[in-house]
């Protein structure tokens, strides 16, 4: 909460609205019988996990995950415009997370397909989440930045879809975490809002350097990797050759 506060105070958000909306979602799923969330705890805990940010390196990235032939042998986290990359390849990800203003056929046909979706409130995105929580079919749970209310809205840490995905991961016990397509620099992914100008742009870069800040953070305690085609990570996220990939998953 100190550092969401700190967050708040730069990119100036409000706090109240925040709360507001983890309340209009946790009423929206309250509405719904929803997944366990021991379940999703089963799926990553002990596991290799990729988490898919939506920067430029995703194409490459995920076509080589998918031709190494080790796909299998990961969970697979997608950042909301990400997903759009696996339905190209005929594919879904475990689990997308996402404040829905992003591909939304996408988010719901993942959803549709067995895809955990965590849904995130914040204050500019009540419409949203009214409009499209009730379409999304599959396993869901919410996420706050603010104060959660359990058990249907958590706070796990993170504040983009990308590194929020990453605190998750490590708060439920993966074994490691290998970062796809999560690039901190100042080009946008075709996946995410490459259209971006002016104000709009400077502020998506500084969430992009708030979610490397926050990716560092797990990464002080957690195994964090990059691969090779994304932008250098911090020092404490090497990046690994594509041939040196298997070397994450242990025996």
């Amino acid at each position: 909460m100190e550092i969401y506060g700190g967050i708040a105070r730069s990119l100036d958000l409000a706090p109240a609205r925040d709360a507001e909306a983890t309340k209009i979602l946790r009423d929206l799923l309250g509405e719904r019988e929803t997944v366990p969330f021991k379940r999703l705890h089963d799926l990553i805990c002990g596991r290799a996990v990729a988490v898919y940010g939506a920067g430029p390196s995703l194409d490459a990235g995920l076509l080589h995950m998918i031709s190494s032939g080790l796909s299998s042998r990961f969970v697979h986290l997608a950042a909301d415009g990400a997903v759009s990359a696996f339905r190209e390849r005929g594919r879904v990800p475990d689990a997308v997370f996402t404040d829905l203003d992003g591909p939304v056929a996408d988010l719901i046909a993942a959803s549709g397909a067995g895809c955990w979706t965590i849904v995130h409130a914040h204050g500019d995105n009540v419409d949203l989440l009214r409009r499209l929580v009730p379409l999304i079919k599959g396993p869901v749970l919410g996420s706050t930045q603010v104060e959660p209310m359990p058990p249907k809205v958590l706070n796990l840490g993170g504040f983009t879809d990308g590194d929020r995905a990453v605190h998750w991961a490590s708060e439920l016990g993966a074994m490691s975490i290998l970062l796809v397509g999560m690039d901190f620099g100042t080009i946008i992914g075709r996946h995410s809002k490459p259209a971006l100008r002016g104000e709009a742009l400077r502020k998506k870069i500084e969430k992009l350097r708030i979610g490397k800040e926050l990716v560092g953070m797990v990464a002080e305690g957690k195994s964090v990797y990059s691969l090779e085609t994304a932008t250098p990570s911090g020092p404490n996220v090497p990046r690994v050759p594509w041939e040196k990939l298997g070397d994450l998953l242990g025996p």
